[in-house]
């Protein structure tokens, strides 16, 4: 016969074993971004500002812009073969205010975004942003421009489209992300409305971010393992630029047609 006293007792140590060992360490999540810094946003940020600062001191001194009137989106120059000015309007700008916008939003948007795209990826994404919105300038206004919106709007545009493509996965923070996006791209594309303001060199940025970014942009992918859950962000270097390729193309043949008329 068994003891009760005796089984109690066991019972009453197993259950105190079992309070004793610990539950299992909960996994914790870990992000891989596919850059570690954010050397290209800087680079940008740094090269726009002594454009600025350049455009400031040959006004002062010399009582004109030499870097607008020999960089600036002017429509007939272009027609003329000047096709760089498709590229350098990015990086000027035409008054303080100008700049501190768009190098803000710059600097919170393509700090974020290099490190989710990596350093190519996002220079590729910049660039055909930027040439998008001076390309749609100048099919749809005869008025010069300048800025890095166009560019800016690309980046707002591709952090939608990335949130939007991974909701299944980033959950309810991707919904409220992309919600964020499309206000702020609202609200620029109204007041872009007012007077002065290049709205198509805007609305060309966003649509080529949008293009660029369903085409090559990252996609999140989750491992298990024992101890971490690891995010990684995966895209393909040659994809990007495949597509990037493929729409300078398509920008330089509409240039082309434009300068048969």
């Amino acid at each position: 016969m068994e003891n009760p006293q005796s089984q109690d007792q066991t019972e009453n140590e197993i259950r105190n074993s079992a309070q004793q060992i610990s539950p299992p360490p909960r996994p914790r999540a870990r992000f891989i971004f596919r850059a570690n810094n954010s050397i290209v946003t800087y680079s940008l940020l740094f090269v726009t500002v002594v454009a600025f600062i350049l455009q400031w001191a040959s006004t002062s001194l010399l009582g004109n812009d030499l870097l607008f009137a020999y960089g600036g989106k002017i429509n007939e120059y272009i027609l003329a073969g000047q096709y760089w000015r498709l590229v350098t309007p990015i990086f000027l700008h035409g008054s303080i205010t100008h700049l501190m916008f768009n190098m803000y939003a710059l600097y919170v948007i393509g700090k974020e975004l290099e490190r989710y795209y990596g350093h190519w990826e996002f220079t590729i994404l910049y660039f055909l942003s930027g040439i998008g919105g001076t390309l749609f300038s100048y099919f749809l206004t005869p008025n010069p421009a300048l800025g890095a919106s166009g560019a800016i709007f690309g980046l707002i545009a591709a952090d939608a489209i990335m949130m939007y493509k991974n909701k299944e996965i980033l959950g309810p923070g991707a919904k409220n992300m992309l919600q964020r996006s499309v206000m702020i791209i609202v609200i620029n594309l109204i007041i872009g409305l007012s007077p002065g303001i290049d709205n198509w060199g805007h609305v060309g940025g966003m649509i080529t971010g949008v293009v660029f970014a369903w085409f090559a942009g990252p996609m999140v992918t989750i491992e298990k393992n024992f101890d971490e859950i690891l995010i990684h962000l995966k895209s393909s270097l040659a994809q990007s630029i495949r597509i990037g390729a493929f729409t300078l193309l398509v920008f330089i043949g509409l240039v082309f047609i434009k300068s048969g008329q």
